[in-house]
């Protein structure tokens, strides 16, 4: 129901949003005072990097997924990328961290695609867990077909972990020029894309180093400061 919340927005002082792109879809569903919608982006959590635990990183060459699988994070179409691209994972396995284990359904799916499941792992771990598997990992895959900002790309460049994701626009507006992009509707382009980057070391080492760079935008103390100021110019 838009109701409750077009009147909740029309009688708000303040509108705080992730990105442009979520700024620019929220005018386009309610007509509102533009003055009063402020960007702030999420900072990520300073997950300690200082302390990478070797026991914890794997011993086989992989890429990473991170978080929930279904619906607009376009899992499947990883999936279908996977199969058309067999060089891939016949070098590299794919790491789910989170999301909760494999349904039934996506056992089936990936089954269907003719990947193994030894091909494809999924881990559950607190943050130590992440940080080694961010540290060690070949690349990170973000194909989410929409997001308002999204965090776990920002947080495997802050590993200096190169990224390649999706080139929907908040997702774009958070790495900039620092991850390898495709397009999420294109499960040949995805194949290309993680093919072209994970077999060339001059890529991979271009993204290792502005990622880190790029990272360091997006810390949770410049999101504090910005959404302070954003509260004092409305009192």
């Amino acid at each position: 129901d838009t109701l409750p919340k077009k009147k909740f927005l029309e009688y708000a002082d303040l509108v705080l949003c992730p990105s442009q792109k979520t700024k620019k879809d929220l005018l386009n569903f309610y007509p509102l005072n533009e003055k009063k919608i402020k960007v702030v982006n999420i900072g990520i959590s300073d997950i300690n990097k200082q302390k990478i635990k070797n026991d914890l990183i794997p011993t086989f060459p992989f890429i990473l997924y991170v978080g929930y699988r279904g619906k607009y994070k376009n899992f499947k179409n990883l999936i279908t990328a996977l199969n058309i691209n067999k060089k891939i994972l016949n070098q590299f396995k794919l790491i789910c961290f989170g999301g909760g284990k494999f349904s039934k359904e996506e056992k089936n799916f990936i089954h269907s695609k003719n990947i193994k499941l030894s091909s494809i792992i999924q881990l559950d771990g607190d943050d130590d867990k992440l940080a080694a598997l961010y540290s060690s990992a070949s690349a990170f895959i973000f194909p989410s077909i929409y997001e308002g900002q999204g965090l776990p790309q920002i947080e495997a460049m802050s590993f200096g972990c190169p990224v390649i994701c999706s080139n929907h626009e908040a997702v774009v507006e958070a790495t900039g020029d620092s991850a390898v992009l495709f397009n999420p509707l294109s499960a040949e382009d995805i194949a290309f894309k993680i093919e072209n980057t994970l077999f060339s070391d001059t890529i991979l080492n271009n993204l290792k180093k502005k990622s880190i760079l790029r990272a360091k935008k997006f810390t949770m103390q410049r999101c504090f400061e910005e959404t302070l100021l954003a509260y004092k110019e409305i009192t």
